[in-house]
């Protein structure tokens, strides 16, 4: 996807709400925040040297840290990767060594020890694109983000225990916004030196705080969302590019990819600078977190003192032995998991040289040097190796090339051949060709027709290669083609002929292959749709009904595709679907242990491989997908992925047990995980199943209630009852219950034992808080209650309030914590009803009573709030009806007396006409 649009804001004094480790604070209004969105990479950086913005709510929005992709296709590529980053610049200053760091390990305060930089202005923004507001020639990229910041201090701010060097930086990023260039940023930084001294060996650095998490798996925001430090791990890749040169990549990963929520790599590459290669070279360290010691691996600590950062500014941890199960097999680095810290750097640095090796930086002089932070997608489910950084090295490879511009050997000076545009200059940040787009093959034996879109940028010609029975490819035009379609003669049909193209540019650079387009002897691809199978656990299982997704390709066009076929536990038997089909929907499944396959053939009788689920062959698949059989008409619903021991499951069943007309085998449980089924067709034919729904949903964590809107409404609307227990109230309202406000009832997060939670019915129904509930709970309202329908009553009944406060209790009023939505009122008689209760009625900790048993209130609970959910409940707690009811007098009024009975659901006065 290419990005157009390019957004520019300023964030002033910001108040972060949360740091990786601890609060950033003491700000100055100098200090001056932008966002780079060029591209996919969205990157916070600020004009004081420092890049990500802890994971911290802006103003209470999301704002990235240093994400990939910023615009994801699906959420689970919407990855963070850093919380926070920042130079670190070293020398010699007479002997004395002196290193001046933006950011150091636990140190956020301006002024602090590590935190030594300052700004000297706000941002410039500029742009090289002609089309943008920001359009400048002068500008290096699509997107430059320049600013100018210094480590000398003022006389009263002065940095305690720190020695500066002297020097200004002049930092710019670069972005654009192609496809290729779409995961990394480049980060340019010109070193003056301001002082009266020269500067010896100077060595830059990029220290980061990264953790690379998914915040819609495991969000940082929400107490208790799961979100740790402690799982990544690292390494440097020395990997040699096509051009004979190590890459020098320092990167960090989530070690188990968190359910593929997290598969992402972070990366920090050296370009380039002033001093050129070979004799600037790439330096990597890494310790754990603010970890001035380390028992397990020694050589992997903090620094501490400017002399130590120096050290590790110049020098690279050494990996340990490859037969040592504390250390990586594939590279020597630490194999534990952890919050581990990454320093990347390059050295030496200066303007002059004596002997290549020493260089220095004299007063008034500048020198520079380039990174680039990459992000990318694993590009392989297999363990970390070169396999799985095939995306980072395609990204990495872009990002030189871009820097290199004509230096094609990274010497530093302009050789002959390399004056691209005989300027006598030697120019960086040169865009590659652009790549051709759908790229399609007409097959008209024996002539074949090529056609594609044109590039962006725009390119000179294109060349045209070719490949027969799986051989080699090869150019087969003598001159570039300036056309966007080609024709070629004397093709076989019986050859497998594969076509691709390139583009070529002004100096006759030649660009990145468009796709490859193969003959009608290719058969179709079919894959699952993205997301339509869960990911494990071990057994997945389901109600009888089961929806599966599948998408299928073929290079020789989707309308070849001319048949599905799709197998149930045996293959020797196949079912045929329309070749435009992409779902199926099984229904009345047989109950136990089942096996899917489905498969794609094309005009020609080709088929496609056989993909099915679950995959024996998928690390990430379920070992067994279990059908269950329908028990009872109540259905138990488990929305609470984080009780992994499923502690609230026990309570409701030892509620339901004890049931009559329900007991322990006349009901049925779902447990969700993580994640609904991918269809809501399965999602709305599984509650259909039953008459009777309990949901509850997770005490803390990521409940899936809200996205089950649509299905919920609908079983509500046949008829089906439900009642839903959930802490967090999704926004906007369910459908199935459109409250108008809500309101957080305890601001400070919790709610003490011996809270009274008020019946609006029968103060014998009262509940009592029988422990801390340390989380924010809502109360809702809706706002016009009144209308009554003359036989079914009211659409909303409040059931249960807080009473009126008293003492440090910080809501107002009587504020509404349960109650009933009555759709008949809304739809017709057949509807159903839905009872909402915002109070936790279990932690998912405790092993026995619930959060509301501090008055044997779990009698009362079965048989208030779960009264369409029993039957033959004890009169003891028999409730008031839910609406009129006027019984035949008996005997008949002929006789001397008689007996009238009535019910009303709520007080009120009655006339009585006989």
């Amino acid at each position: 996807m290419i990005f157009r649009t390019t957004c520019f804001f300023v964030i002033l004094s910001i108040l972060f709400n949360l740091t990786p480790h601890n609060q950033l604070k003491s700000q100055t209004a100098s200090d001056t925040a932008v966002i780079a969105d060029c591209n996919q990479f969205g990157l916070t950086i600020w004009n004081f040297g420092l890049l990500g913005n802890g994971y911290s709510l802006q103003n209470g929005e999301i704002c990235p840290s240093a994400q990939y992709k910023l615009h994801p296709p699906t959420l689970r590529e919407q990855v963070e990767h850093f919380a926070y980053a920042g130079l670190w610049v070293g020398g010699s200053i007479s002997g004395e060594e002196r290193v001046s760091t933006v950011m150091i390990d636990d140190a956020y305060t301006r002024g602090s020890e590590g935190f030594e930089f300052r700004p000297l202005e706000g941002f410039m923004s500029v742009s090289s694109n002609a089309g943008n507001a920001n359009y400048d020639p002068t500008a290096l990229s699509y997107q430059d983000f320049i600013s100018r910041f210094t480590d000398l201090q003022p006389i009263d701010g002065e940095v305690p225990n720190h020695n500066p060097l002297g020097i200004e930086v002049l930092q710019r990023s670069l972005s654009w916004d192609y496809d290729y260039s779409e995961a990394f940023i480049i980060l340019d930084y010109t070193l003056i030196n301001v002082s009266s001294e020269t500067i010896e060996d100077i060595y830059v650095g990029i220290w980061m705080d990264p953790s690379v998490a998914n915040m819609n798996y495991t969000s940082i925001y929400e107490p208790g969302g799961g979100f740790t430090w402690y799982d990544n791990l690292q390494g440097f890749d020395e990997s040699v590019d096509a051009d004979g040169f190590s890459r020098d990549i320092g990167y960090q990963y989530d070690a188990d990819g968190d359910d593929g929520w997290a598969e992402s790599y972070i990366g920090i590459k050296a370009l380039g600078g002033t001093v050129p290669r070979p004799h600037l070279r790439s330096y990597y360290n890494q310790w754990p977190y603010s970890a001035s010691t380390n028992p397990t691996y020694p050589e992997y600590v903090m620094a501490l003192t400017d002399a130590e950062r120096y050290a590790q500014l110049t020098s690279s941890v050494p990996p340990g032995d490859l037969s040592d199960p504390d250390y990586k097999p594939s590279d020597g680095y630490p194999a534990d998991p952890g919050s581990w810290m990454l320093l990347q750097s390059a050295g030496p640095l200066g303007s002059t040289t004596i002997d290549s090796l020493s260089w220095s930086l004299p007063p008034g002089d500048s020198c520079s040097v380039v990174f680039a932070l990459i992000a990318a997608r694993w590009a392989t489910w297999s363990v970390d190796g070169s396999e799985r950084r095939e995306h980072l090295y395609t990204s990495a490879d872009w990002a030189q090339q871009i820097y290199d511009g004509e230096d094609r050997n990274r010497n530093g000076r302009l050789d002959p051949n390399e004056d691209r545009d005989n300027d006598g200059t030697l120019d960086r940040y040169l865009l590659p060709p652009g790549v051709p787009q759908n790229l399609v093959v007409e097959w008209f034996y024996p002539t074949a027709t090529l056609r594609w879109d044109a590039p962006i940028p725009p390119v000179s010609g294109y060349n045209i290669y070719r490949s027969r029975n799986r051989g080699a490819f090869e150019r087969i035009n003598t001159t570039l083609v300036t056309n966007t379609d080609y024709s070629e003669s004397g093709v076989s049909p019986d050859s497998l002929t594969a076509y691709f193209v390139t583009g070529v540019n002004e100096y006759d650079e030649e660009g990145a292959p468009s796709n490859i387009v193969k003959d009608y002897s290719t058969p179709p691809q079919i894959t699952f749709q993205y997301g339509s199978n869960p990911l494990g656990p071990a057994t997945v299982r389901t109600y009888p009904t089961r929806t599966f997704s599948w998408e299928v390709t073929d290079v020789d066009g989707q309308e070849t595709i001319s048949t599905i076929a799709y197998a149930l536990d045996d293959t020797s038997s196949w079912i045929e679907l329309d070749g435009n089909q992409r779902a199926i929907t099984l229904k009345n499944i047989p109950a136990g242990n089942h096996i899917f396959y489905v498969k794609a053939i094309d005009d020609f009788g080709y088929a496609s491989h056989v993909i099915y689920f679950p995959d024996s062959n998928d690390p990430y698949s379920p070992g067994v997908w279990e059908v269950l059989p329908v028990i009872g008409d109540v259905l138990l619903v488990d929305d609470f992925p984080f009780d992994e021991s499923n502690n609230a499951m026990a309570w409701y069943r030892s509620i339901l047990d004890t049931i009559p007309g329900i007991g322990a085998s006349g009901y049925s449980i779902w447990e969700i995980g993580d994640e609904l089924p991918f269809s809501e067709t399965d999602v709305f034919a599984t509650l259909n199943y039953f008459k009777r729904i309990i949901w509850y949903s997770a005490y803390v964590g990521p409940e899936t209630y809200g996205d089950a809107s649509n299905p919920i409404h609908q079983f509500v609307q046949n008829g089906g009852n439900i009642f839903i227990n959930a802490a967090d109230l999704v926004s906007p309202p369910p459908i199935w219950f459109p409250f108008d406000s809500t309101a957080i009832i305890n601001p400070s997060g919790r709610l003490f034992a011996g809270t009274t939670i008020e019946s609006s019915i029968r103060t014998d129904l009262d509940l009592e808080v029988s422990k801390l509930i340390p989380y924010r709970l809502y109360s809702f309202a809706i706002n016009d209650t009144s209308t009554l329908d003359p036989v079914l009553g009211p659409s909303f009944t409040p059931l249960y309030r807080l009473p009126m406060p008293s003492g440090t209790d910080p809501w107002i009023g009587t504020p509404i914590v349960a109650a009933e939505y009555d759709h008949r009122c809304e739809v017709n008689e057949n509807a159903g009803e839905v009872v909402l209760f915002t109070i936790p009625l279990h932690d998912g900790v405790s092993t026995g009573e619930g959060t509301l048993d501090g008055n044997d209130s779990a009698s009362k609970f079965v048989s208030y709030v779960l009264r369409d959910f029993t039957v033959d409940i004890n009169p003891e707690y028999l409730l008031l009806p839910k609406r009129i009811r006027l019984d035949p007098a008996y005997p008949n009024p002929f006789n001397p007396i008689t007996t009238i009975r009535y019910e009303l659901p709520y007080a009120s006065e009655i006339s009585l006409i006989v």
